[in-house]
């Protein structure tokens, strides 16, 4: 589940559909709108839920500590890093990290208390998926 913002005036030509039940509407975009439709995103977009089906690797990155693991070994090697260490990881990797912290919050919540804490110093500006996400 993603939310952001986009430009009123643009997607108001769009149909609005009832998918469901009354309350679950969407815009219906057509496909050739869609390069267009990400320009006109305003500000970030933010993710507040997501699923993980059962051979979920996460992304991996090809560089750094965490290059060529899947999600669950990246956040071992994450939880097994100095502090210094940890920051410069999730700066270099953050995409990574962002991607999988999700799946690590369901998963593994146990090992996440310093992967947060380094995350808010290595990206201040860039909330974690699912933090600060209004319902």
């Amino acid at each position: 589940m993603t939310r952001f913002e986009i430009e009123q005036a643009y997607v108001s030509c769009f149909e609005e559909k009832t998918v469901g039940a009354r309350r679950h509407t969407e815009l219906w975009i057509p496909a050739e709108e869609l390069a267009e439709f990400n320009r006109r995103i305003v500000g970030r977009v933010l993710v507040g839920a997501a699923f993980f089906g059962d051979g979920f690797q996460g992304c991996i990155p090809k560089s750094g500590r965490l290059a060529g693991q899947d999600a669950r070994a990246q956040l071992e090697t994450l939880s097994s890093l100095q502090d210094d260490q940890l920051v410069e990881e999730l700066r270099s990797n953050g995409i990574a990290c962002q991607a999988n912290y999700l799946y690590w919050r369901e998963m593994m919540p146990s090992k996440l208390s310093r992967v947060v804490a380094a995350w808010k110093q290595a990206h201040p500006d860039i909330p974690l998926p699912g933090e600060g996400v209004p319902g």
